[in-house]
């Protein structure tokens, strides 16, 4: 792969991901391997409430927000609704850790296609759906054919890995959530409600609502904003400090990402 062929990759890897990185611009299992499962934080039933209910917006949002920032794991999903005729923004469902381990799947903005994602440590996998291949990338087709549905593997150390685990930053995605949840004072408090079956209490502002729990530690469960145009982002929040999967993908089912080079050698 030549030089420019490589910097092209790796540019599409960042903006086709990360579009939607910022927690709220906007899998079946806990492995995440497709878009469209909720992921349940479900917990025994003998949970005691943890009184939030009682405090004002302000003291609730500094819980949620200190709760997030402290979690060393969860399951995010990132799903934007558009209205009819918008551009198709970029969608994820992730589970990953402060240790540097994920495994996700995201559908790129644009409807261009979707990425797989496993990471652990500096390891990592992925792949790409030949739609994406074959319609955005130069030489796309070669690259296709060469994988043939196997996730790409290396280290961090590749510039093209890199670019695509950024989406795996899980500090990141707490600071942006964060940010944008909890620092306006204008917060109100809303009603008493569920969110996957969880109790929960609702803080609101203009185009914004947050979903706290009101058993266990007053995670944010739910942050769901919405925009001028009318298009809408739903952010959920599951499966705190729980572990993310193990399983990476095997030999067979992966190509080294030196082999991407082989198709062209060219400096």
């Amino acid at each position: 792969m030549t030089r420019t062929l490589r910097t092209r990759v790796t540019t599409l890897c960042a903006a086709a991901l990360l579009g939607g990185c910022a927690a709220c611009s906007s899998g079946e299992g806990r492995e995440s391997e497709d878009i469209g499962a909720n992921g349940s934080n479900t917990e025994g039933t003998g949970i005691q409430g943890n009184g939030v209910s009682a405090l004002t917006a302000r003291q609730i949002a500094d819980k949620a927000e200190d709760s997030l920032l402290r979690a060393r794991s969860l399951h995010l999903t990132l799903r934007p609704q558009d209205p009819p005729g918008a551009d198709i923004r970029t969608a994820h469902d992730l589970v990953l850790d402060r240790d540097g381990n994920c495994n996700g799947s995201s559908l790129i903005g644009g409807g261009t296609g979707k990425s797989w994602i496993v990471k652990r440590g500096e390891k990592v996998w992925f792949k790409f759906s030949d739609e994406f291949w074959r319609n955005e990338v130069p030489n796309g087709d070669a690259l296709a054919d060469l994988l043939q549905g196997r996730y790409v593997s290396g280290t961090t150390s590749s510039s093209l890995l890199r670019a695509h685990s950024k989406v795996c930053d899980l500090p990141r995605w707490q600071d942006d959530i964060a940010a944008d949840a909890f620092k306006d004072q204008d917060l109100r408090k809303g009603a008493r409600t569920t969110v996957g079956g969880l109790p929960a209490i609702a803080l609101t502002r203009t185009g914004l609502t947050v979903y706290v729990a009101t058993q266990g530690k007053p995670y944010p469960l739910k942050v769901v904003r919405k925009d001028s145009s009318g298009a809408t982002t739903t952010t959920t929040l599951t499966d705190y400090d729980k572990p993310v999967p193990p399983q990476t993908p095997s030999a067979n089912e992966s190509v080294d990402v030196a082999e991407l080079d082989a198709l062209d050698p060219t400096p």
